[in-house]
């Protein structure tokens, strides 16, 4: 893929799959909560939408096990007429814990040219 050739690994996210957090459904559910405490711990969102997308859903609780559930999808599109994909977006960051890879380590093994570089895209 286009991300091995620019040293990236890439890692595919469920939203249905298994949740690491034992309160949660799934994997959407545990990242939309994660977007919550980080919300509540002093992060921001200055895009409207973005907020709106967060704060749409609706989610209930199960009896059977006490696992959170978050509104299906499907049914958020019905009532907004457009997907939350910004809030998806966001939530996305939250996926999975994000380490610092060794670059050399990573090039030898994946048979990916990498260069180290002072480009900064924010600049």
């Amino acid at each position: 893929s286009i991300g091995t050739s620019w040293g990236r690994v890439w890692r595919l996210v469920k939203f249905g799959g298994a949740s690491t957090d034992p309160q949660m459904l799934n994997k959407r559910g545990e990242m939309y909560n994660s977007v919550k405490t980080w919300l509540k711990i002093g992060g921001a969102i200055d895009d409207q939408e973005t907020a709106d997308d967060l704060s749409c859903g609706e989610y209930k609780v199960r009896v059977i096990d006490s696992k959170i559930v978050l509104e299906d999808k499907t049914e958020i599109k019905k009532r907004l007429g457009r997907s939350p994909g910004k809030g998806d977006a966001l939530a996305l960051t939250f996926a999975y814990p994000v380490t610092k890879i060794d670059r050399n380590y990573s090039s030898l093994h994946s048979g990916a040219s990498v260069s180290n570089s002072d480009y900064d895209p924010f600049a």
